[in-house]
Order: structure tokens, then sequence, then C-alpha cells
């Protein structure tokens, strides 16, 4: 009881501090102490979770690519490079609504934390072009960035909920997303986009000067990407050699200048603030308790107690893969049916989303808000007729699928 406290007076501190236009790593770190404190928390463990925090190689790899990926970041946008990508995607679709869902959509296909950095920079430009608000240009990049996460196969996401639960086929658990996939988008066009009106583009070049110019300009990005998965070398490494192809191919001026510019130790710190939180959070041993003692023997009851459950893992985290990680190997211990399974299994994988996307802590969320000058509060009032649909919309999904698969 005592760490539900904590954490309900944590994170109302913290929506607080957002909302006086706090720092975001300095909320991170109050919101973590905040939490320890009224938890009793004893000092040595707080010692030892911060250690951990940063002595370890994933967290560590974390904060390296997203320190190489916001260097990338700013000199394709000091270059104009993301603005040709943006103008030779125009030139091959002239319907700049379908470029404005594309662009976040295949750069949400490339696997790294806070990668929608990457993709604001477009979809400003693009969204101007259209009259387009910053807040609905921020709802817009998230959206449609992670639109199609749940149906890779080389998914992060994907492959963790596989390697959780053995006995789920990999393209079982992706038939079952792909239907949760269409109804985000679905109601994501519908709320952000169908009202906008645009002419369509008159073409600037030919088709094939197009294509050529759009590949070239995005293979900082893309090169990247399959450095990273053909080799295995880590990211940030990878994002280094992205870097050096972007001095090939930009015109070299102020080249130093523009790379000092480029570098943001603010991103760092609030990616180190909540790393810190969710470490905090990992040691409340007490949650799992309460998750579990809730799951009786399957059916209807663990079905929302697992949903709720990653979605609350989700939303105090900031990372799905994280409450995946805490929820998932509860579905492993019910003895169920191989479909119970599979769809526990997906009402997990979509509880973590919901969870970790309408989150504060999300990443993407942060770093979006941050690129476009826009307030957690105006994200949240963005989100308000899109969270309703795709929450009545999902639950609808479950029961169809629950009264199926059950």
């Amino acid at each position: 009881m005592r760490e539900l406290l904590a954490v309900a007076l944590a994170f109302g501190l913290m929506l607080i501090l957002l909302r006086k236009n706090v720092n975001f790593g300095v909320t991170m770190l109050i919101t973590s102490a905040t939490l320890c404190v009224v938890a009793g928390i004893a000092p040595l463990t707080v010692f030892n979770v911060i250690k951990t925090t940063f002595t370890s190689e994933k967290n560590i790899t974390t904060l390296l690519v997203v320190f190489t990926v916001s260097i990338l970041g700013g000199l394709c946008g000091r270059y104009g490079i993301l603005t040709k990508v943006v103008d030779s995607m125009q030139d091959i679709i002239p319907n700049t609504k379908v470029v404005i869902m594309l662009i976040p959509a295949i750069i949400g296909l490339l696997v790294m934390p806070g990668g929608a950095i990457l993709s604001a920079p477009f979809v400003d430009s693009v969204g101007d072009q259209i009259g387009i608000s910053q807040p609905r240009k921020a709802a817009i990049n998230l959206v449609f960035r992670h639109v199609a996460m749940m149906c890779m196969p080389f998914s992060t996401s994907v492959l963790l909920a596989i390697s959780m639960n053995p006995e789920i086929g990999l393209y079982e658990l992706i038939g079952l997303n792909l239907f949760f996939m269409i109804l985000n988008f679905i109601c994501g066009y519908y709320c952000f986009l169908r009202p906008v009106k645009c002419e369509k583009r008159v073409k600037k070049a030919a088709a094939g000067e197009s294509v050529k110019s759009f590949f070239l300009n995005l293979s900082p990005i893309y090169v990247s990407i399959l450095l990273n998965i053909v080799t295995g070398i880590p990211l940030y490494l990878c994002i280094l050699v992205g870097i050096g192809i972007t001095y090939l191919i930009c015109d070299k001026k102020d080249f130093l200048k523009n790379f000092k510019d480029s570098i943001n130790f603010n991103v760092v710190f609030t990616v180190a603030g909540v790393l810190v939180l969710q470490s905090c959070i990992s040691s409340l041993d007490g949650l799992m308790e309460i998750i579990t003692g809730g799951l009786g023997s399957g059916g209807w009851t663990a079905a929302i107690v697992l949903g709720l459950g990653a979605a609350f893992f989700g939303a105090i985290t900031g990372l799905s893969n994280a409450a995946m990680g805490i929820v998932l190997p509860l579905v492993a211990l019910l003895s169920v049916p191989h479909a119970t399974s599979l769809y526990l299994t997906f009402v997990v994988f979509v509880g973590a989303y919901f969870g970790y996307f309408f989150s504060p802590l999300h990443l993407c969320q942060v770093f979006t808000n941050e690129y476009l000058k826009v307030s957690t509060g105006e994200i949240y009032k963005e989100y308000r007729t899109y969270g309703v649909m795709l929450g009545v919309g999902t639950v609808l999904l479950f029961a169809v699928m629950g009264f199926v698969m059950m």
C-alpha cells in the first residue's frame, strides 16, 4: 500500500512540475527522490539503484545512441538534408497528407530509442505546407511513427514477447497485432488528418531524379541502421558512420561548428533522468504482488488484470518493453490452452503499448515536444478525441477476439 501511495504522490508531483515547465530531466530526478523517500527505500538501495543505472551496458548504450542520434538529426537539419528528402518524397507522392503519414512511419521502422527526434523535423516542414498546428504535428509524428512497430518481424517488442512466451509463434502474434495497427492507423488519420485540406502538389523534378535524391539524402539514416542489422556493430557506432556520410553529401561549410551546435546534452540529461526513475520503480517489489494476486486461473479476469497491469507499468516507466518484461512472465504461470495464451499475450502487448504511448516518460514524446516547442498539456489536449476513439475501439477488439479465442 505504501508503494502505491509513493507512486501516486511521485507521479502527481511530476505532472505538476511538468505543467510548471520545469526541466524534464530535473523533474525526473525530483520524482525519483520523492518516490524513494515516500516508499521508504533504504539509502544504500537507492545508491545501488543509481549505480546500476549508470553502469548497465544497456543504459550506457541507450545514452550513446540518443547522443549520436541528436547530432545526426541536428546536422541533417542544419544542412537542409531533411528538406531535400521531403521535397523528393513529395515529387514521388504528390498527396501531402500521405507524405506526412509515411515519413514518421518509415523512420519508425528504424529501431532506436527516442527515434521520433529524427522524424520530427520532417513532419514540421511538411506540416507547415498544409497549415497544421505545432501540437497536431507532434501528435501526427508520434502516432504514425509507432503505428507499425507491432507488426515488424524485427521489432524489438515483438521479439521480446516471443522470447518470453516461446509457445507463441512470431506470425501468430503479428497477425493479431495487425488488427490493432489498422485500428490505430484509422484513428490517427480520422482525428489528425481527415479535416486537413491540401491541394495536389505540382512535381518539381522527374521521378527518376526524385528517387535518386530521396535515397541519397536519406542514406545517413538507413545506412546506419542497415549496418547495425547486418554487422551487429553497436548502433551508436553505426550512427557515427551516418554522420560521416552526412559530411560527404553536404556542402561541408562550417561543419565543425554545426557539429558542435548539434550536440544536445539536455537530451542526454533527460534520458538519464528517465532511466533513474525507471530503476527506482523496478525496485518496488510490492507492486508485483498486487498484480499477481488478481490473476485467478485465467479467462476474462486474467485478461483484465494483465492488460491493466501492462498499461500501468508502461505508463510509469515510459517503456513498453519494460512493461512486457514485468507482466508477460505471468502469462506463463497460467495453465491455459494455446489460443488463450496467445490472446493474453496480445492483450499484454497492446496494454503495454497504451501505457507507454501516453506516458509522460515516453522519450519519443519528450523529444518531439522539445523539438516542436509543444508543452505536455498541449499534446494531451490534442490526444483527447484520438485517445477515446482508440480506447473504445481497442476494448471492442479485445471483446470480439476474447469470445473467439477463449
